[in-house]
């Protein structure tokens, strides 16, 4: 009898690009057939959606402890920017932070930052956010931190 299958392979922002070999064995009452095929894994072109969401923020220089901060989108003309609203702890600033999907980094640019400038880079996987970030406020000394997002 006709049959139909569907197969899907998921890969981790670890796995390598390029092409593979790959053998599917399908087995039946009658016996096994061997289909020889090639698996292609593409480079990650977006990944910034897997990234919204609300997150636990561990950071060591917050006077508030540990706090939650919100990934959301970023602008709709940069491709895979998210904004990060609550960083260091609740100064009602959001930022933006451009991903590389192919490294799994992140780049915060120069940017205001309550009366300050904040720039940072950092790293993602599924679940978290590390970022290392310096403050700096006019007439005194920049503030260098480390924050580590927990998705919740």
């Amino acid at each position: 009898p006709a049959f139909e299958t569907m197969i899907n392979f998921r890969a981790g922002l670890s796995a390598v690009t390029g092409t593979y070999p790959v053998n599917v064995v399908a087995t039946s009452q009658s016996g096994s057939k061997k289909y020889p095929m090639n698996l292609k894994v593409n480079p990650i072109t977006e990944c910034s959606t897997k990234r919204f969401g609300t997150y636990l923020a561990t950071d060591m220089c917050s006077p508030f402890g540990n706090y939650q901060a919100t990934v959301f989108p970023g602008s709709g003309t940069v491709k895979n920017r998210i904004m990060i609203s609550n960083l260091h702890g609740g100064f009602g600033n959001s930022l933006f932070a451009d991903l590389n999907c192919d490294n799994a980094s992140l780049t915060i640019p120069a940017q205001p930052f309550n009366a300050g400038t904040i720039t940072g880079n950092g790293s993602f996987t599924n679940d978290a956010i590390s970022i290392d970030y310096t403050i700096t406020f006019p007439g005194t000394p920049p503030s260098v931190c480390t924050v580590t997002l927990q998705k919740m």
